[in-house]
């Protein structure tokens, strides 16, 4: 099976060659792959980490790739940051994109306003909005006495449990 990353090299060569559509076009591959990277690696709570996603670059200097990474919100940039070689790794395996440096940074100024992945956020929480529970499956979840107890039916105690 042929990697992706080759198959869409070879798509892409095939379109337009003006430099800004050149831009555009590896922008929104760089953003493809990393939403694809993040997914593989944090499975359902990839639309949670992505929300916080401001900018993804990967960049060339001196024959070392980097990936550039802006975040506005600390905990998941240090999460994002620990799990960086996990990262590479699908990067590389599924696109055949080697990266040689990973670097996190705190999104700054109007940086912060910019959300890429916010449309894969908001499907997310539309699809998982939580419904209160019928008084009748309460009881069945959490046990009659504890059901009557948040009801205000009781006090919570189990029968033959009391203190003597």
């Amino acid at each position: 099976m042929a990697r992706i990353g080759k198959e869409m090299a070879r798509l892409f060569s095939s379109l337009p060659t003006d430099e800004k559509t050149l831009i555009a076009r590896r922008a929104a591959e760089v953003r493809t792959m990393w939403k694809d990277a993040i997914e593989y690696v944090y499975k359902e709570n990839a639309p949670y980490v992505l929300d916080h996603v401001n900018a993804v670059y990967i960049k060339e200097e001196e024959g070392i790739r980097s990936l550039y990474v802006y975040m506005d919100d600390g905990n998941f940039r240090s999460d994002v940051h620990c799990r960086q070689h996990l990262i590479m790794l699908r990067l590389h395996e599924r696109f055949g994109e080697r990266i040689d440096e990973f670097k996190t940074y705190p999104s700054r100024f109007d940086m912060r306003k910019r959300h890429p992945y916010r449309d894969v956020c908001e499907t997310k929480s539309e699809s998982s909005r939580s419904v209160p529970l019928s008084p009748e499956a309460d009881g069945v979840i959490c046990g009659e006495p504890f059901a009557q107890a948040r009801a205000g039916k009781g006090d919570g105690n189990r029968q033959g449990m009391e203190e003597g």
